[in-house]
């Protein structure tokens, strides 16, 4: 049942002295502050009344006004609730159980606990106020914070709603199935920022059942010991979910965030969010999008970027040849605020000093979300609102209701997907740039990134980390340029570190719930490990790997009995390193292994040692490696025991003679000579394959070897310039990559506006005609016909030639007047034959960068219109003759009854005279006026 109506002594005459100041409570109650717009009120009356009278929970109201309007939503929204409503004003403090209306000057924002003018308000007084607010409430509130989105026009509440989320808020957004608007619930759903979609009616009971829950009032506590296995579940399914693998993170930031996802999904315990996710891909996909929330902003930490752009990119520009580009990788761009604050930088530079140094500019993300918006480059008026004015005028253009990064800065930057843990760095760059990743990073991960840092960034090159991050460990690699900004520059030094890449393997160390784990017993390996090791290492066969040239690309340990350095310059050759009698079967195993891709075994290969003789056993098996690394196998050198006669033991255990040394001696014969057997076949069938090529190529080689000699110095030459360029190909290749993922994006973008401009130009019922400077048809909508004969064979043909039925005779003065740059030109033009009567529009056709290439003709009939203002002119004719006739006769009338009164009060002074009394009764005698 709705509330009770109080009083207009109740709450309407409510001021700020009735509002208690530094009223709280023991805990910070949550905070939800709701945003609406165009038939928000509707939706306003469904939530209060739906909302209980005591939910514990401070109210703010944000509803587009007018800015002069009067502030009468107060009085409005306390016929549907009980609590206290109130108008904001500058320095009331939030009050549990209380709804505050921010007044229709939009000029507060929250700060500790109360409210505050803010002088950016002023910027997004008209298109962006709820943007404005739910930024400041994400700073403010933080994880106990709700941002509830209502029914309304544009995208107001989306840029601010993703602030309160990155703060850890809660988001609620109107079905826009029950909204009477649906702009801002459904920009707000598009975005992906809306944690619960309901209609206005069902929000109070969730929002309650959130704001009571005592998981959203302090962190999760698991005391269960299995915590570590339930994570490596939750990070399995999310994995298989979205091929994300979030298991480097820190443990407290994914706890965070699965926080969240319990508290908006109301699971109380991980074992039953971990069920909830098995049954709910979406909620797979969420909790991903969840982790994976980037906070960024325009030049943020804006000394950091003066440094910059002071200090080190003069540097990276300087003496610098045009034709060699400056490499620059931004890992982690999020929605590329930072990315065009540093290409801002970079163009300030380029156009100051006049240079015309390319510029490769890489920026990357996990978020495919992200990336496509960055690759838009569209903000709103909120997200620039601390954007210099001379540069937002100069590298932003406005569009509709947001602002778009000019041309010149969305070409410079190639966005692509890119995951810095598992795929390929980019390389040979001058300045890298990862800020605030690495702090959600194990610290394992940090230990193995900042070595890769250091690989792929040229001599000299910069480093640009977050404020909170360092190098730690790693100090000899980097030189600090500024320690307060986290700059670096690489350091050359003695010693190199190798950072292997992808980064294989376990990199990840749990801890229990409720123990704390030292960093070091994060990154060291512990007493168990170390037991591992020393056991493989002692008890595994000395063992290599080769690739399909016979080159040996690891070693193990205890190889020194099979192999050998030879004398004279170094190798990797297999054959050339293993002993002479291990030769003719690694040849064959190798061979064979790599030809029929199997497991090939040689037993019982006799080897001189130690004055006698001991035997081992070969064995290659092909490895499954990645695609880059090429075919590899595995060589396996396994001791073999020999029979005791041909170990030299048959005095101790038989004689000589004896039956059984006899058939020992027989086996082991047979054993060697199938092996041999083996290794002459592999040998022949290598022989055969290498005779057949060479005889084919023999007369080949030997026309060809006169001019291979003529160009070998030339080649020689050419060999040094490709391997010098080998490296830049393999990072174009990357580049086209992305380019190419980029222009299909496009291709496909352009193809659905070209089919939106087609349905548009053909359900269109206004008769519109394109014309270009020299007055030539360029395109026309169907309705045109209703005026002119216009027919598709008659694009490209002068306007002007064109017979219709209208009479126009000032064409050529309105599109000369319009193509000069008049704005618009409106004349109403009459047909000759019915006449029909039509508004004529003439505008600017404009291009992307502004330029006015034609004009733009609408033809709207306004036949009724005319006619129905003539109906009213005529009927208003007439109307005005019928009142004069009525004031004639009102006149007469009155002189009449004048008359009629003059000739009683005759009557009457004649009785008077008589001595009789009056014969009429007139009253207004008595009025001395009359």
């Amino acid at each position: 049942m709705p509330p009770t109506k109080k009083s207009s002594s109740g709450k309407r005459g409510k001021t700020l002295a009735d509002v208690k100041a530094g009223e709280t409570t023991p805990q910070a109650p949550v905070t939800v502050v709701v945003g609406a717009s165009a038939g928000g009120l509707e939706a306003l009356e469904q939530f209060f009344r739906a909302m209980p009278a005591d939910p514990g929970i401070c109210f703010v109201v944000l509803v587009h006004h007018h800015p002069d309007g009067q502030p009468l939503l107060a009085g409005i929204l306390s016929r549907y609730t009980r609590m206290d409503v109130v108008t904001a004003a500058e320095g009331m403090a939030l009050s549990p159980n209380t709804v505050c209306v921010i007044p229709p000057t939009y000029g507060l924002i929250l700060h500790s606990g109360r409210f505050t003018a803010d002088e950016r308000a002023h910027l997004c007084r008209i298109l962006h106020p709820v943007d404005l607010f739910f930024r400041a409430l994400g700073a403010e509130a933080g994880m106990r914070a709700i941002a509830v989105i209502l029914s309304g026009t544009g995208s107001d509440g989306t840029e601010g709603a993703k602030a309160v989320k990155d703060a850890g808020g809660i988001i609620v957004v109107q079905d826009p199935a029950s909204a009477k608007h649906t702009g801002m619930p459904r920009s707000a759903i598009e975005a992906g920022v809306a944690d619960l979609v309901l209609s206005a009616a069902q929000m109070p009971e969730k929002i309650v059942e959130i704001a009571r829950r005592s998981s959203f009032s302090s962190p999760l506590t698991t005391p269960s010991a299995s915590l570590d296995e339930e994570l490596r579940t939750i990070f399995a399914i999310v994995k298989a979910g979205t091929g994300n693998d979030f298991s480097s993170y820190k443990t407290n930031t994914i706890m965070r965030r699965i926080e969240r996802r319990m508290t908006v999904n109301a699971t109380g315990q991980l074992e039953s969010y971990i069920a909830f996710l098995k049954d709910n891909p979406q909620e797979v996909q969420a909790l991903a999008r969840e982790i994976m929330i980037g906070v960024t902003s325009f030049f943020r930490d804006p000394e950091a970027f003066d440094f910059m752009a002071r200090e080190v990119i003069p540097v990276l520009f300087a003496g610098r040849d045009p034709d060699d580009p400056v490499r620059i990788w931004h890992a982690g761009c999020s929605t590329g605020e930072e990315v065009y604050s540093m290409a801002i930088l970079i163009q300030e530079f380029l156009s100051e000093h006049r240079l015309a140094t390319r510029v490769q500019f890489f920026a990357t993300d996990i978020d495919e979300t992200a990336i496509g918006q960055a690759r838009a480059g569209l903000y709103s008026d909120v997200t620039l609102a601390d954007m210099d004015g001379e540069r937002l005028k100069r590298f932003f253009t406005r569009s509709e209701r947001v602002c778009q990064v000019s041309k010149q800065l969305r070409e410079m930057i190639v966005f692509a997907h890119h995951n810095l843990i598992r795929d390929p760095p980019f390389s040979r760059l001058d300045l890298l740039i990862c800020r605030n990743f690495l702090i959600y990073l194990n610290p394992d991960i940090q230990k193995r990134l900042i070595p890769l840092f250091h690989q792929v960034l040229k001599p000299g090159g910069f480093l640009f980390l977050g404020s909170a991050e360092t190098v730690g460990l790693h100090s000899d690699l980097f030189i600090p340029v500024d320690k307060k900004w986290k700059i670096f520059t690489r350091q050359e030094g003695e010693r190199r570190v190798d950072a292997l890449f992808p980064f294989a393997g376990p990199v990840r160390k749990f801890a229990n719930a409720g123990r704390s784990v030292r960093q070091s017993e994060a990154v060291e390996p512990g007493p168990v490990a170390l037991a591992e090791r020393l056991l493989l290492e002692r008890y595994l066969p000395a063992r290599v790997i080769v690739n399909e040239k016979n080159e040996v690309v690891h070693f193990s340990n205890r190889t020194e009995a099979y192999l050998a350095m030879p004398a004279g310059e170094p190798t990797r050759d297999l054959l050339r390193l293993a002993r002479e009698e291990l030769r003719p079967a690694l040849r064959a195993a190798i061979h064979k292994a790599f030809t029929e891709q199997k497991q090939i075994d040689f037993r019982r290969i006799r080897v001189p040692a130690d004055g006698g003789e001991t035997a081992v056993n070969i064995i290659v098996a092909p490895l499954q490696a990645p695609p880059p690394a090429g075919r590899l196998a595995l060589v396996i050198f396994e001791p073999a025991p020999l029979p005791a006669a041909i170990a030299g033991q048959s005095e101790e255990e038989g004689v000589p003679g004896d039956e059984t040394s006899r058939e020992s001696l027989i086996r082991q014969l047979e054993e060697q000579l199938r092996v041999n057997h083996e290794q002459l076949q592999a040998t022949s069938e290598q022989l055969e394959t290498s005779n057949e090529g060479f005889m084919s190529a023999n007369e080949e080689l030997m026309s060809v070897n006169e001019e291979l000699q003529s160009t070998n110095e030339e080649l020689q030459s050419t060999n040094e310039e490709l391997e010098t360029s080998k490296e830049e190909l393999q990072a174009l290749n990357e580049e086209l990559l992305t380019v190419n993922a980029e222009l299909q994006a496009k291709v496909e973008e352009r193809n659905q506006a070209t089919s939106d401009l087609e349905n548009l130009l053909t359900s269109s019922e206004i008769a519109t005609i394109f014309l270009d400077r020299g007055l030539n048809i360029k395109r026309f909508t169907p309705a045109i016909a209703r005026i002119f004969d216009m027919i598709p064979a008659d694009i490209g043909r002068p306007f002007r030639r064109l017979a219709g039925k209208i009479d126009w005779p000032t064409f050529a003065q309105d599109a000369a007047a319009v193509l000069a740059g008049r704005s618009v030109v409106e004349r109403e033009v009459t047909a000759h034959d019915n006449g029909e009567c039509y508004l004529k529009r003439v505008l600017p056709y404009r291009t992307a960068e502004g330029k006015i290439d034609g004009i733009v003709v609408t033809f709207i009939d306004i036949t009724e219109r005319k006619r129905a203002e003539e109906e009213i002119r005529l009927h208003a004719e007439e109307m005005r003759t019928r009142n004069e006739e009525l004031t004639r006769l009102n006149r007469v009338m009155e002189g009449r009854e004048l008359r009629m009164i003059e000739l009683k009060k005759e009557v009457n002074d004649l009785c008077r005279e008589n001595g009789r009394p009056p014969l009429y009764s007139l009253d207004f005698e008595k009025d001395e006026t009359f």
